[in-house]
Protein backbone atom coordinates (compact mmCIF):
# COMPACT_ATOMS: atom_id res chain seq x y z
CA UNK A 1 0.00 0.00 0.00
CA UNK A 2 1.50 3.27 -1.10
CA UNK A 3 -0.78 5.72 0.69
CA UNK A 4 -2.55 5.16 3.98
CA UNK A 5 -6.34 5.10 3.67
CA UNK A 6 -6.60 7.73 6.42
CA UNK A 7 -4.52 10.11 4.30
CA UNK A 8 -6.78 9.62 1.30
CA UNK A 9 -9.93 10.25 3.33
CA UNK A 10 -8.40 13.30 5.02
CA UNK A 11 -7.39 14.67 1.63
CA UNK A 12 -10.89 14.12 0.18
CA UNK A 13 -12.44 16.06 3.05
CA UNK A 14 -9.77 18.76 3.16
CA UNK A 15 -10.74 22.41 2.53
CA UNK A 16 -8.70 22.29 -0.67
CA UNK A 17 -11.06 19.71 -2.16
CA UNK A 18 -14.27 21.46 -1.09
CA UNK A 19 -14.92 22.96 -4.56
CA UNK A 20 -14.61 19.46 -6.06
CA UNK A 21 -17.20 17.75 -3.85
CA UNK A 22 -19.62 17.46 -6.73
CA UNK A 23 -17.11 15.45 -8.77
CA UNK A 24 -17.83 11.76 -9.05
CA UNK A 25 -14.18 10.72 -8.93
CA UNK A 26 -13.86 11.88 -5.32
CA UNK A 27 -16.74 9.71 -4.19
CA UNK A 28 -15.39 6.78 -6.18
CA UNK A 29 -12.03 7.21 -4.45
CA UNK A 30 -13.76 7.28 -1.07
CA UNK A 31 -15.75 4.15 -1.93
CA UNK A 32 -12.63 2.37 -3.18
CA UNK A 33 -10.69 3.32 -0.06
CA UNK A 34 -13.39 2.06 2.30
CA UNK A 35 -13.81 -1.12 0.26
CA UNK A 36 -10.06 -1.69 0.38
CA UNK A 37 -10.04 -1.38 4.18
CA UNK A 38 -12.87 -3.87 4.55
CA UNK A 39 -11.36 -6.39 2.11
CA UNK A 40 -7.93 -6.06 3.71
CA UNK A 41 -9.37 -6.89 7.15
CA UNK A 42 -11.32 -9.83 5.69
CA UNK A 43 -8.17 -11.15 4.01
CA UNK A 44 -6.19 -10.91 7.23
CA UNK A 45 -8.96 -12.67 9.17
CA UNK A 46 -8.85 -15.53 6.66
CA UNK A 47 -5.05 -15.74 6.94
CA UNK A 48 -5.31 -15.77 10.73
CA UNK A 49 -7.91 -18.55 10.62
CA UNK A 50 -5.66 -20.60 8.33
CA UNK A 51 -2.71 -20.07 10.67
CA UNK A 52 -4.79 -21.13 13.68
CA UNK A 53 -5.88 -24.29 11.88
CA UNK A 54 -2.29 -25.04 10.93
CA UNK A 55 -1.24 -24.52 14.57
CA UNK A 56 -3.95 -26.81 15.91
CA UNK A 57 -3.00 -29.49 13.36
CA UNK A 58 0.64 -29.30 14.41
CA UNK A 59 -0.29 -29.53 18.09
CA UNK A 60 -2.46 -32.59 17.43
CA UNK A 61 0.31 -34.27 15.45
CA UNK A 62 2.75 -34.40 18.38
CA UNK A 63 4.25 -37.86 18.91
CA UNK A 64 6.14 -39.57 21.70
CA UNK A 65 9.34 -40.09 19.66
CA UNK A 66 12.01 -37.77 21.22
CA UNK A 67 13.79 -37.05 17.91
CA UNK A 68 10.61 -36.06 16.14
CA UNK A 69 9.17 -34.36 19.24
CA UNK A 70 11.88 -31.68 19.25
CA UNK A 71 11.32 -30.91 15.59
CA UNK A 72 7.57 -30.76 16.16
CA UNK A 73 8.05 -28.38 19.09
CA UNK A 74 9.99 -26.06 16.80
CA UNK A 75 7.24 -26.28 14.18
CA UNK A 76 4.58 -25.53 16.80
CA UNK A 77 6.60 -22.56 18.04
CA UNK A 78 6.97 -21.25 14.48
CA UNK A 79 3.22 -21.67 13.92
CA UNK A 80 2.49 -19.80 17.17
CA UNK A 81 4.75 -16.94 16.05
CA UNK A 82 2.93 -16.87 12.73
CA UNK A 83 -0.43 -16.63 14.52
CA UNK A 84 0.90 -13.80 16.70
CA UNK A 85 2.16 -12.01 13.59
CA UNK A 86 -1.24 -12.21 11.90
CA UNK A 87 -3.01 -11.11 15.09
CA UNK A 88 -0.86 -7.96 15.18
CA UNK A 89 -1.42 -7.27 11.48
CA UNK A 90 -5.16 -7.73 11.91
CA UNK A 91 -5.25 -5.40 14.91
CA UNK A 92 -3.38 -2.74 12.91
CA UNK A 93 -5.72 -3.13 9.94
CA UNK A 94 -8.82 -2.93 12.13
CA UNK A 95 -7.42 0.17 13.85
CA UNK A 96 -6.80 1.78 10.48
CA UNK A 97 -10.31 0.84 9.34
CA UNK A 98 -11.82 2.40 12.46
CA UNK A 99 -9.79 5.57 11.89
CA UNK A 100 -11.07 5.82 8.31
CA UNK A 101 -14.69 5.42 9.41
CA UNK A 102 -14.17 7.91 12.22
CA UNK A 103 -12.71 10.52 9.86
CA UNK A 104 -15.60 10.07 7.42
CA UNK A 105 -18.20 10.46 10.17
CA UNK A 106 -16.44 13.45 11.74
CA UNK A 107 -16.09 15.28 8.43
CA UNK A 108 -19.72 14.70 7.49
CA UNK A 109 -20.84 16.11 10.82
CA UNK A 110 -18.65 19.19 10.52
Amino acid sequence: QLIEPTCIVSWIFSPYMLPHFDRLYLWQMLDTTISYCIKHCDRLKAELDRSKIKLSNKKEAETGNPDIAEQQKQQVQAAEEEVDHYVKKLEDAERSQKEVFLIVVQRFIM
